[in-house]
């Protein structure tokens, strides 16, 4: 009876070092398959932000091209600092119609740029062409 006891008692001591070791491990290679899995969830996230604010930039741009002919003067820039995206629009100073219109979003590395042409319809760009100016504030060196 007294073996029976110690028995038991040992049984239910607790885990040993061995399997304590074998659960962490399964859970490292369980976060390390998920991690890659998040961030670009996280990249699709922040895209989707970005660009339903690029759409209300670009609906007033296309406003004020209807309204004038003109795309909005580069001096009138939109930068707006909501959720740590950055927006910038500028036009191709190479155009001389000025028919494009670009609008740049900018956030932990993640750039979108978009190309907005004379009917107002939207490409998207990798990277903007060699052209556009984009304004450069003070303290900033443009590159």
């Amino acid at each position: 009876m007294k073996k029976r006891r110690e028995n038991i008692l040992r049984s239910q001591r607790g885990f040993t070092l061995v399997e304590l070791g074998v659960v962490l491990a399964i859970m490292a290679i369980l976060a390390a398959i998920a991690y890659p899995s998040y961030t670009k969830i996280k990249d699709r996230a922040y895209r989707a932000e970005a660009m339903a604010m690029m759409q209300e930039i670009r609906a007033e741009a296309w406003i004020t091209k209807l309204e004038t002919d003109e795309w909005p003067a580069i001096q009138k820039y939109v930068k707006v600092e909501g959720n740590e995206w950055q927006f910038t629009t500028g036009t191709d100073e190479n155009d001389e119609n000025d028919e494009n219109f670009y609008i740049k979003a900018e956030r932990n590395g993640i750039i979108i740029i978009w190309q907005l042409n004379d009917k107002g319809q939207v490409t998207t760009l990798d990277a903007a062409p060699d052209g556009v100016t984009w304004p450069v504030e003070e303290g900033e060196s443009e590159g």
